[in-house]
C-alpha cells in the first residue's frame, strides 16, 4: 500500500561527487520512477510521482547549496506554511 519509499539507487547516486545539475536531474527522474503512488480524491498518481521528483531535487539542492540548514538558506524552515501567498489553504 501507500507509504514512504527510500531508494538505495537514489542514495548511491547522491553520494556521487561532484553533484551537478545532471546528477540532480538523474536523481529527480530516479525518484519519480521508484515510487508507486495511488490516485484518490486528493491527487492523481501522476502528479504524486512528478512532485516526488521535484521534492527530491529541491531537497538535494538545498543541502548542497546550504549544508548548514534552513537558516543559511534564507528559506522556509520545517513547519512553515508554504501555502501563504499561493491561494492554497
Amino acid at each position: 500500500g501507500p507509504g514512504p519509499a527510500v531508494g538505495e539507487a537514489l542514495e548511491a547516486l547522491l553520494e556521487e561527487v561532484p553533484i551537478d545539475q545532471e546528477v540532480l536531474a538523474r536523481a529527480q527522474a530516479l525518484a519519480q520512477d521508484s515510487v508507486s503512488p495511488i490516485t484518490d480524491i486528493r491527487s492523481t498518481a501522476e502528479y504524486r510521482r512528478q512532485i516526488t521528483g521535484v521534492f527530491v531535487r529541491r531537497a538535494a539542492e538545498m543541502l548542497l547549496l546550504h549544508p548548514g540548514g534552513s537558516e543559511q538558506a534564507n528559506g522556509p524552515g520545517w513547519g512553515t506554511d508554504l501555502s501563504q501567498g499561493t491561494g492554497l489553504s
